[in-house]
């Protein structure tokens, strides 16, 4: 059976959900707050947090990853690896 939702719509969702709760709580406390300007702010964060972890997972920033990049490119272009003798 597939998913009826994709998990962006949930996210979607539940922020439609969560946003006119934050504007009872803002006009509770004093502050006049709209809900578009609360989407807006809200849908800014998220998209710089993909970005930045969208760059962070494509770019190899460890000297680790860059590690693992040069084997997986030593196989992919059929170079034998140093194993440091566990064959032998």
């Amino acid at each position: 059976m597939e998913d009826v939702y994709s998990k962006k719509e949930c996210i979607m969702g539940v922020i439609r959900g969560v946003v006119p709760v934050i504007v009872t709580i803002l006009t509770i406390c004093g502050i006049s707050a709209d809900a578009d300007i609360i989407l807006t702010v809200i849908g800014s964060v998220l998209s710089i947090v993909t970005f930045v972890w969208s760059w962070w997972k494509n770019n190899n920033i460890t000297l680790a990853a860059q590690q693992a990049q040069k084997v997986l490119d030593d196989l992919k272009s059929g170079e034998e690896l140093d194993n440091g003798g566990a064959d032998e």
